[in-house]
């Protein structure tokens, strides 16, 4: 477990396109080749980690069961493999996430019997998002750029309107274990950042 630098920069896909390009011409070099990524996120009855996330309150957490399909069109758990839970946690200090490698019956079971979460009891499966994902470095910072973004409910809700996710949508991250301000200063430079979520996204309190 350890803390790292992480900002977001989502948009229309042809504002994120226009910064790619600018980026590359900066030298971002492509660092794994393109995958897509489904994830499995957890939650209470009523939601918490969506409201923490929309609030920005800190610490916040998300937990979720991440796998990497090699087709698009075969998103089920059973036509897959390699999933890991993961939590992360952002706090004042910086944000963190742990990664635990689990089989697919134990992913059938957590989907059953939901996840013990201190403080917070049972969770359990609220939205699985899937979506495809490129790898870039620069100068240390590890960027990716997320498209053909999707998502499906998973069970109800009683105090959130679910709304899905805009496959139009796309976003950049910038990640790094030692932030460099002047680096991401300029690379940010006259983009207009935004708080952004890919799961809390997908819901709009009653």
């Amino acid at each position: 477990m350890s803390f790292r630098f992480e900002l977001k920069l989502p948009g229309q896909k042809a504002e994120c396109n226009a910064l790619l390009v600018r980026l590359k011409n900066s030298g971002a070099q492509t660092l794994f080749p393109p995958r897509y990524i489904v994830s499995d996120y957890f939650d209470t009855n009523e939601l918490d980690f969506v409201l923490e996330s929309q609030e920005g309150s800190v610490p916040r957490k998300k937990v979720r069961i991440r796998y990497y399909p090699k087709d698009i069109n075969k998103l089920n758990p059973e036509d897959n493999e390699g999933f890991s839970l993961e939590i992360k946690v952002s706090s004042p200090e910086g944000r963190f996430k742990t990664v635990k490698k689990i089989s697919l019956t134990n992913f059938c079971s957590l989907q059953s019997k939901g996840v013990n979460y201190p403080e917070y009891g049972i969770i359990k499966p609220s939205v699985r998002i899937a979506y495809l994902r490129e790898y870039f470095m620069l100068d240390g910072v590890r960027l990716t750029y997320d498209t053909k973004i999707q998502s499906s409910r998973l069970r109800d809700y009683y105090k959130y309107r679910y709304v899905a996710a805009n496959a139009m949508r796309s976003v950049i991250e910038l990640k790094s274990q030692n932030a460099d301000s002047n680096l991401i200063s300029d690379l940010t430079s006259g983009l207009r950042l935004e708080r952004f979520s890919k799961y809390a996204d997908c819901f709009v309190k009653i």
